[in-house]
């Protein structure tokens, strides 16, 4: 009888408790997203020209990643205030590895829009690595020839083909019009670069095609000046600073060193 007065307690007690778990409201917080723009709108400023890459709630904020002229920018929404800069957790930026999953997957179409404008491309004879690097240069630019002279260098020391893409800041360019209708090669557009008369004045359907279609490129890319570099995971590197650019190079690298040990695992 006594073990039967447990078991009946014991059975009442488990009911009360299910009782209360069953009566008790559900909490759920908001989601942040829903009401981040407004929030944005209303408490900050957005650049002329932007783009919005995601939207994530993130610890009670909404994280929402913007682009604006080929650069990313992380802001963190509440509904009273709009955070600008980079999140940290355990000593590592959070935003930060969300930026470089975001430069991968529009690495590709990048990639293919900088190929439809490519005029002159260089491949080392010992080509490493399927990767290429993109060099936007206009052919009256001192820094873009001085970068220029280099750039095969840096092209056989790491096996990348180098993709140069002509952007004349002036649209009257003959020096360009040249070297596309004449298909030079990056030794004779190297040059053409350092000579003020040599094969100018050039004119074909190909180069006024090639750079109309440059300049809505680079336009759309956010390029505000040459030379800039672009590598295959969308890292760029703007100026003739190539101590900058190689290290971008190693990085990238090691990036991949790191995907092939995973895959190998």
């Amino acid at each position: 009888m006594r073990n039967n007065s447990i078991i009946i307690a014991l059975i009442l007690f488990s009911c009360i408790g299910c009782a209360e778990t069953t009566l008790r409201p559900e909490t759920q917080e908001p989601n942040p997203c829903l009401t981040g723009m407004d929030t944005i709108q209303k408490h900050a400023f957005l650049p002329p020209k932007f783009k919005i890459l995601s939207q994530t709630p993130v610890h009670g904020l909404c994280e929402i990643i913007v682009e604006s002229s080929g650069k990313y920018f992380p802001l963190y929404v509440s509904p009273d205030y709009v955070l600008v800069g980079d999140m940290f957790q355990d000593q590592k930026a959070v935003t930060k590895r969300k930026i470089d999953e975001l430069e991968v997957a529009t690495a590709e179409q990048k990639r293919k829009v900088l190929d439809d404008c490519v005029s002159i491309t260089y491949t080392p004879q010992e080509r490493n690595i399927h990767r290429s690097l993109y060099m936007i240069a206009d052919p009256d630019c001192h820094y873009c020839q001085t970068a220029g002279s280099q750039i095969k260098t840096i092209s056989e020391r790491y096996g990348m083909a180098i993709k140069l893409i002509i952007a004349p800041l002036r649209e009257n360019n003959p020096k360009a019009r040249a070297a596309i209708c004449n298909q030079m090669n990056i030794d004779e557009y190297l040059d053409l670069s350092a000579s003020e008369t040599k094969r100018e004045g050039e004119e074909c359907d190909r180069a006024e095609e090639l750079l109309a279609k440059t300049r809505a490129t680079t336009e759309q890319l956010g390029v505000k000046g040459v030379p800039l570099f672009i590598l295959d995971n969308g890292k760029r590197v703007e100026g003739a600073n190539l101590k900058a650019l190689e290290k971008e190079i190693l990085g990238l690298l090691a990036d991949m060193e790191m995907e092939l040990r995973a895959r190998l695992e």
